[in-house]
């Protein structure tokens, strides 16, 4: 078998993801205070005794900071790849849809199924975007 001089195309994927998570502190903290904040709307519009009597519903809100997460990281991934992304194949180079366009949308709609399902009101729900932010 032929020795590769060049790693894989995954390879590279790999590390340019790498790349992009590497932070600075301010980001980190930044990203941390905005989650933080969605976590705390949600928390504040839920009632404290349905948190204790039912695990669930704590359950949910975790879930709900996970898909959080996803949508951000998915987001992230957009706008460093753009909507369309390059394809090499052995027939040539093509483009084709960015499977983090796709996979936002799902999360999006899981992230509302659990908002109805919580009871909570989704123009409550703090984005934790800070619009003086630019």
């Amino acid at each position: 078998t032929p020795i590769r001089e060049r790693p894989s195309r995954a390879c590279e994927r790999r590390e340019e993801i790498v790349k992009n998570d590497e932070k600075t502190p301010a980001q980190k903290a930044a990203y941390t205070k905005k989650r933080n904040a969605v976590r705390s709307s949600i928390l504040r519009q839920t009632d404290p005794r349905k948190m204790k009597e039912n695990a669930v519903f704590a359950d949910m809100v975790e879930d709900y900071m996970n898909l959080w997460d996803s949508k951000n990281k998915l987001a992230e991934d957009i706008d460093n790849r753009g909507v369309s992304v390059e394809v090499h194949t052995s027939t040539g180079t093509n483009y084709k849809t960015n499977e983090s366009v796709t996979n936002l949308a799902k999360t999006l709609e899981a992230m509302q199924k659990l908002i109805i399902w919580l009871g909570l009101k989704p123009d409550i729900v703090a984005d934790g975007s800070d619009e003086d932010e630019l």
